[in-house]
């Protein structure tokens, strides 16, 4: 992929992206009553198709409606999820500088765990050298390691610090994993 004729093209498919969305917005509540209203069973008067006596597939129906919400909510569920990566992505690039892409580590303002991965966030602003999440994180891996009668960590693996810089959520199993790993920051 190249980077010159990129950016017009993302613009053009978020436009039309966006153009259909202003189409489709107005329509959505004329369209969910409607289907709403074509369901089976009460109030609408309609019948399920099948009855009780049918086996495991008696409650199916093989209403066009049906489908059609269906497809509808897992559209606007995909959909959702997807504008909001691209939030994320976009408010997190948007905000970097291209002269900040090598870290000032001189700097006393900066997570010190954080600029090993080449991401800058400020330390907690009551002192100490890591920012919250990197605090929060350690403190979690540590507890943890106590659990395996392990000593406690120095500072977190990179590898949980990149995860981090890449916007990536913290799982149970990534506390687990990072706190059996052995580091050279590991107090005996």
């Amino acid at each position: 992929m190249t980077i010159d004729n990129t950016t017009p093209r993302i613009v053009s498919t978020l436009t039309a992206a966006r153009d259909t969305l202003d189409r489709v917005l107005p329509r959505l509540p004329t369209v969910v009553r409607r289907l709403d209203n074509e369901q089976p069973g009460w109030p609408t008067g309609h019948t399920a198709s099948g009855s009780p006596t049918d086996g495991p597939d008696r409650w199916q129906t093989s209403d066009p409606a049906l489908h059609a919400l269906q497809t509808l909510l897992k559209g606007v569920e995909r959909l959702s999820k997807q504008t909001a990566e691209l939030d994320h992505l976009t408010a997190n690039w948007s905000n970097r500088n291209p002269s900040t892409s090598i870290p000032d580590t001189t700097s006393t303002m900066w997570c010190v765990s954080c600029l090993r991965a080449g991401s800058m966030n400020p330390r907690r602003s009551t002192g100490g050298d890591l920012c919250r999440w990197c605090l929060d994180t350690l403190r979690a891996v540590n507890h943890h390691r106590r659990t395996l009668s392990l000593g406690p960590l120095v500072e977190l693996p990179l590898a949980a610090v990149q995860r981090h810089a890449r916007g990536e959520r913290t799982r149970d199993v990534d506390i687990d994993l990072w706190a059996r790993t052995e580091t050279k920051g590991t107090k005996r």
